[in-house]
């Protein structure tokens, strides 16, 4: 059976495009960092390393020239999940041969690297609650410190964990106050932040903690 050229070549596409990450089914092409990151964490969930890998870093170039602490915290973070997932199990043999992004990774220091990038990841976040205290941005506070708290939980650093969860509450309650009218984001749980939150300080037994 004879294969036509034009088959054959959309083959090479698909095989080149599973080794490299090109552009993913059901994921559309944005300069906008904020979405490459949205679409990472889609293709994560999937367990494609590649291709969310690409977009996370695209990301961090682009947050890195705009000097933009809280995206690039995000950034971090999304890709120290990445160095620890599974995802990076399945794609194993293209890593062998053609490395992480950042070289200095590799298949035996993924996990700590993943450390490192999130302590990077908390140095960003730092540096944006500094710069939403000034402006009175209560609502961005509450979500930085929120991410705080969850990367602090990822090292197993309980009482910053529980400092920063603590933090996240009293933001938000300053928020409701200054602009009543908001209509914060929800937790996937559904719950009220106020909730959500203090149902994690409750399973972090942060009582203890702080």
């Amino acid at each position: 059976m004879r294969i036509s050229r034009w088959v054959c070549s959309s083959l090479l596409a698909v095989v080149l495009c599973a080794l490299y990450g090109c552009a993913a089914v059901g994921v559309t092409s944005s300069e906008d960092p904020s979405k490459k990151l949205t679409d990472a964490g889609y293709l994560l969930d999937q367990g494609r390393a590649l291709p969310a890998e690409r977009l996370i870093h695209e990301a961090i170039a682009i947050y890195r020239e705009r000097d933009e602490p809280h995206g690039l915290g995000y950034a971090y973070g999304l890709y120290a999940e990445l160095l620890q997932s599974n995802a990076v199990n399945k794609a194993e043999l293209s890593y062998m041969r053609h490395g992480f992004r950042d070289a200095s990774i590799t298949l035996t220091n993924r996990f700590e690297k993943s450390a490192e990038y999130i302590r990077m990841a908390i140095v960003q976040y730092e540096q944006a609650i500094d710069q939403h205290r000034r402006a009175d941005k209560y609502d961005a506070l509450t979500n930085s410190h929120l991410h705080l708290a969850w990367l602090h939980q990822r090292l197993s650093e309980k009482a910053a964990a529980c400092k920063n969860f603590q933090k996240t509450l009293e933001a938000y309650a300053m928020n409701q106050l200054r602009n009543p009218q908001a209509k914060p984001h929800q937790p996937r749980s559904g719950q009220s932040i106020a909730d959500y939150v203090g149902d994690q300080m409750r399973k972090a037994q942060c009582a203890e903690a702080l």
